[in-house]
């Protein structure tokens, strides 16, 4: 087992996760609610926007129902996409090399 060739593939496979994580912060992953709430997520879990329309306002109960299923569809969305990052860079890594 070449120990410089392990460090060399990890170093790369360090880099391109640093990449994939640098692309989906730049993306942007909407969720609407009933067409009352907007809610707009960065790859990085961020909350980028949030648009609520003024006739909801009134039914607090409501509100916080749709913001709850809102955020958590959101949230759903950039894991699934950073999850499909992180296993389309995994299966493109070829270990049976390193142990030669």
């Amino acid at each position: 087992m070449d120990f410089s060739k392990l460090m060399e593939q990890a170093m790369k496979m360090q880099d391109k996760l640093n990449e994939n994580k640098e692309a989906l912060s730049k993306k942007e992953f909407t969720v609407e609610a009933n067409g009352a709430i907007k809610l707009v997520f960065t790859g990085d879990y961020k909350l980028k926007e949030l648009n609520i329309d003024k006739d909801v306002l009134s039914d607090k109960e409501m509100l916080e129902e749709m913001l709850k299923n809102a955020i958590n569809q959101g949230l759903e969305k950039v894991k699934k996409a950073n999850d499909d990052s992180n296993n389309n860079l995994a299966s493109n890594v070829d270990i049976s090399s390193l142990l030669k």
